[in-house]
């Protein structure tokens, strides 16, 4: 049942209506948005392609382009290989995360792009790249508006999705464990606690489903639970959790409902969203 609370998804000539759950993230992420109604939505081609783009000419290119913009060197022929995703993946953390980040200096958006056409382009080197969702983010620009995750919110997560559902979900600045052990991560406790994280932080980032989705669909963790099984506990104590699922990695947490037929069509007709407000 929704809520009478809403959020809007402006756009120039019409304004869609998030109808939201009564849940706990719900009401949070709908006080945040008093905070972020004036800020226009970077929401252009350059952005939209992480929502529906499988092309991976398009996703090196971007990678390509934004390693020229940071000076970074690329190996053109080896994009298709894990391994030196990981490698580029080591360069976003030396570089960013750990200097210029903390810094605040230039270069932040180009960081944030390299880095995120690197995951999508694992994805699609997975074929793990045609779910079908929107996503609406303000990435760097959010600033502060964030909270510590509450791992009760879990009670409220599922992995099956209704087409119009609004949902956030987990986006840490890492990995989970089972896209670790899917990247043929190193097979070592310091690195696992380093770069795999449970969920952390609440975003004011969120999604909508454009058909139903099962997120455990054909997934099969027998695998990955007897090599994390010798790691999980360390694992835990390291993040000062005492429960956690396999299950939980791919979960997400509806908070609320649209026409996603209306954002889709605004969307592939060129008119795309501008704003969102409470």
């Amino acid at each position: 049942m929704a809520d009478s609370k809403q959020l809007k998804i402006w756009f120039e000539h019409e304004v869609l209506e998030i109808n939201l759950y009564s849940n706990p993230v719900a009401e949070w992420l709908h006080s945040k948005y008093k905070h972020l109604s004036n800020l226009p939505l970077e929401f252009d081609e350059k952005n939209l392609f992480f929502n529906r783009c499988t092309d991976r000419t398009v996703v090196e290119q971007t990678i390509k382009q934004s390693a020229h913009t940071l000076g970074i060197d690329i190996s053109a022929t080896q994009l298709s290989e894990q391994s030196y995703l990981n490698h580029l993946h080591s360069i976003y953390e030396t570089n960013f995360l750990h200097s210029a980040y903390k810094e605040k200096t230039a270069n932040t958006e180009d960081w944030i792009l390299f880095h995120d056409a690197v995951h999508m382009l694992e994805k699609i080197n997975s074929q793990d790249s045609h779910l079908p969702f929107v996503s609406f983010d303000y990435n760097t620009r959010a600033g502060a508006l964030e909270k510590s995750f509450d791992r009760a919110y879990l009670r409220y997560a599922t992995s099956r999705l209704k087409k119009n559902q609004c949902f956030v979900q987990w986006e840490e600045l890492g990995k989970s464990p089972w896209d670790y052990f899917q990247n043929h991560e190193p097979d070592d406790l310091e690195r696992l606690c380093e770069l795999a994280k449970p969920w952390l932080m609440l975003r004011t980032s969120f999604r909508v489903a454009c058909a139903d989705i099962n997120l455990l669909d054909q997934i099969d963790f027998g695998e990955f639970n007897a090599w994390f099984s010798s790691y999980q506990q360390s694992w835990c104590n390291h993040w000062n959790i005492t429960d956690w699922t396999p299950e939980e990695m791919l979960q997400v947490i509806p908070i609320g409902e649209i026409d996603a037929n209306r954002l889709v069509d605004n969307i592939n007709n060129g008119h795309l969203p501008l704003r969102v407000t409470q």
